[in-house]
């Protein structure tokens, strides 16, 4: 079973509507195989429920992905394209699998070995989830962008 979430917007309604069709031409609406959820403040309740998290961003579309970030502290293996600030997250072959961006059927590969092989998927389910909270835990954050801000004002006061 395939879910997408997130809310449609304004922006992007042609392709969320082309992604429906092709869904309905597919049968994959059948028996509830593919269906789009908007979560809106519910991500962490869902993210729980899911093998494997899929993030196929195209070039220059993306910094550092807060979903990426919210799945691997969930425990979940990544699947994403190589694009942006996503390598500094997943860490490919560990916490998740890398494909070159808009090479679709390297994203299909690397979900189909992680849905096949249950002792990679959880293997990166572990070490996901220990990095995200090693490193982008939202105190670790907050002392980087103190000992940053510290920094800063020491150098101002030399010059000074």
């Amino acid at each position: 079973r395939c879910r997408i979430l997130g809310a449609r917007h304004g922006t992007h309604g042609a392709y969320a509507e082309r992604l429906v069709e092709l869904g309905r031409s597919l049968g994959l609406f059948e028996e509830n195989v593919l269906q789009f959820v908007e979560p809106g403040s519910r991500v962490a309740d869902f993210l729980p429920g899911f093998d494997v998290f899929v993030r196929t961003s195209t070039p220059r579309s993306e910094g550092t992905s807060t979903s990426i970030l919210e799945a691997m502290s969930a425990g979940l293996p990544v699947v994403s394209t190589d694009i942006g600030g996503v390598r500094d997250v997943v860490d490919h072959e560990v916490t998740g699998l890398l494909a070159p961006a808009r090479d679709y059927e390297a994203v299909a590969d690397a979900i189909w070995r992680l849905m096949s092989d249950d002792a990679l998927r959880l293997s990166m389910s572990i070490v996901a989830r220990d990095r995200a909270l090693e490193r982008f835990d939202t105190r670790f954050c907050a002392d980087a962008h103190l000992r940053a801000y510290e920094l800063a004002l020491t150098k101002a006061r030399v010059i000074r």
